[in-house]
């Protein structure tokens, strides 16, 4: 397993495609169309969080999915933070771009910044 970050990630995707990898990122959503993996340090990219049906069950997958639909759909006034670990996929010609299967997330932290 590739211990690597979002711009590391977002810079070689092709290095990547395929492995299964542990990164730290922040969770960015609108609630309605898709959740990505981001870094402060790279904001220009991020990779797509993809849940497969067989690791559905994954603890701290709820806890994101309650911040993020807490109040106001989205991660606006939320921070969302963990270590997750999963098979990064690159797709060049098809969208979403970059796509990480998540198979287990640790060190989660939610903090809500603003009130709702």
């Amino acid at each position: 397993m590739a211990n690597t970050t979002v711009c590391s990630i977002v810079a070689q995707p092709k290095k990547y495609d395929g492995k299964l990898v542990r990164i730290k990122a922040s969770v960015l959503s609108d609630g309605m169309d898709g959740t990505l993996l981001v870094s402060h340090d790279c904001p220009r990219g991020g990779i797509d969080l993809v849940v497969e049906r067989e690791f559905s069950k994954v603890e701290g997958l709820s806890s994101i999915d309650e911040a993020i639909y807490r109040g106001t759909p989205g991660t606006k006034g939320k921070e969302i933070t963990a270590t997750f670990v999963g098979k990064f996929a690159w797709s060049p010609r098809r969208s979403p771009y970059r796509t990480l299967s998540v198979r287990n997330i640790v060190d989660l932290h939610i903090t809500i910044t603003a009130s709702e």
